[in-house]
């Protein structure tokens, strides 16, 4: 898995701009290679939390405002360490998460 994941990092370095990957991951890669490329990584979730906490309570709160319910759900398509921030935070906070107009989707992160 490491080796085709290389590969596809190298493959993908070497396109020319404006050149996007295929639409169809089938092409690319066996269904199994696909989900675990859906799944949380560790790594990714460190370097997202080093870099929320770096953020100034100026800039979470306007995250957290342009970050919508609607948003972070396509939004932790993308990244699902997300989810795994925002459950850390609720339950670090002992509350559940928050939702609705006065709240973003980080939940006052």
């Amino acid at each position: 898995m490491a080796m085709m994941e290389e590969q596809m990092m190298m493959e993908g370095a070497s396109m020319p701009r404006g050149q996007m990957m295929p639409r169809n991951m089938d092409d690319l890669m066996p269904p199994e290679a696909q989900d675990m490329m859906m799944q949380p990584d560790d790594a990714i979730t460190s370097v997202l939390l080093v870099r929320l906490n770096n953020m100034s309570e100026d800039e979470l709160a306007l995250l957290d405002k342009i970050i919508t319910p609607e948003s972070a759900a396509i939004l932790m398509k993308l990244l699902p360490e997300f989810r795994e921030l925002i459950d850390a935070m609720a339950s670090m906070q002992g509350q559940e998460q928050p939702e609705g107009p006065e709240m973003g989707a980080l939940g006052g992160l």
